[in-house]
């Protein structure tokens, strides 16, 4: 018996289970609700940006609309920064695509590239003609070449 009451005493068998910790008390955030907090964090608009791109739904979306817009401005030389903003705002708001600052460096970049090369087209087609009077003018002259 003895030995018994000195296996109870060893491995703390007959003393009570500590007191469970307290509870947390404080209040949570004011709008939010403690069910939808295991969901995880929010999702930011990079992170869901690069969703679409994996998956392609919205970039390519949105380049096809910039690349319209671009073609549009281009052909105009539309040279009012703020109309040219609210052209393409426009038509991303027609195509249900939400708005990035980046589509409008997007925008900007594409109408330059088109200028240039319509600048390009254009100095490209003078020179010909400019090539061509000046064969004609060779040939009225009677000079051969």
């Amino acid at each position: 018996m003895l030995l018994l009451g000195t296996l109870f005493w060893e491995t703390g068998a007959g003393t009570p289970a500590p007191p469970p910790p307290p509870a947390d008390t404080t209040p949570p955030p004011r709008g939010t609700v403690p069910w939808l907090s295991d969901l995880g964090a929010r999702r930011t608009k990079r992170d869901i940006s690069r969703e679409r791109e994996r998956y392609g739904i919205q970039d390519e979306l949105a380049l096809a609309a910039i690349a319209e817009v671009a073609a549009r401005q281009a052909e105009r030389l539309e040279l009012d920064e703020q109309k040219r903003f609210e052209e393409l705002s426009r038509e991303l708001e027609l195509r249900r695509i939400e708005w990035d600052a980046r589509y409008l460096e997007a925008l900007n970049v594409m109408r330059e590239r088109l200028i240039g090369e319509e600048i390009a087209a254009l100095m490209h087609r003078k020179l010909r003609d400019e090539e061509d009077i000046l064969v004609l003018m060779m040939m009225a002259a009677g000079i051969t070449i």
